[in-house]
């Protein structure tokens, strides 16, 4: 019978967290089920396994998306009688959005928005003049 909670670093238990991550659940949500290592047990990985270390922050990375998805189901479901709770999870969700993919999500400079002209020509060859038209 076995007691406690796993401590022993396996790919299989490695990719249930990096799934969940990915997902949009927290590191300290995914490690409350007892079947998972504790979180000082999966951050200790992270310092001695370079490959889930850089796997986990691509899973971070990810979660960002996952957020962006949840925004938009929090708004679109949100009622008159909840809707401080919805602006609570949305701006939630959006301040980590932005610290986990900044370039995506993160707040903008008037240099990174300024907009580029677009010039379109309405020259034809037709519309060539000639000596021979004068």
């Amino acid at each position: 019978m076995e007691l406690g909670r796993p401590t022993i670093y396996s790919e299989e238990i490695v990719l249930d967290i990096l799934e969940r991550i990915s997902e949009g659940k927290s590191l300290r949500s995914i490690c409350e089920d007892e079947k998972l290592p504790t979180m000082r047990t999966v951050l200790r990985w992270k310092l001695k396994y370079p490959d889930f270390c850089h796997q986990y922050d691509a899973a971070c990375q990810e979660r960002a998306d996952s957020f962006a998805e949840d925004m938009i189901h929090i708004a679109d479901t949100a009622k008159p009688e909840n809707v401080n709770v919805a602006k609570l999870k949305i701006s939630t969700r959006m301040w980590n959005a932005s610290r986990m993919k900044p370039k995506k999500y993160g707040e903008k400079t008037e240099e990174q928005t300024k907009q580029v002209p677009i010039v379109i020509s309405t020259y034809s060859e037709t519309d060539e003049t000639t000596d021979s038209d004068i």
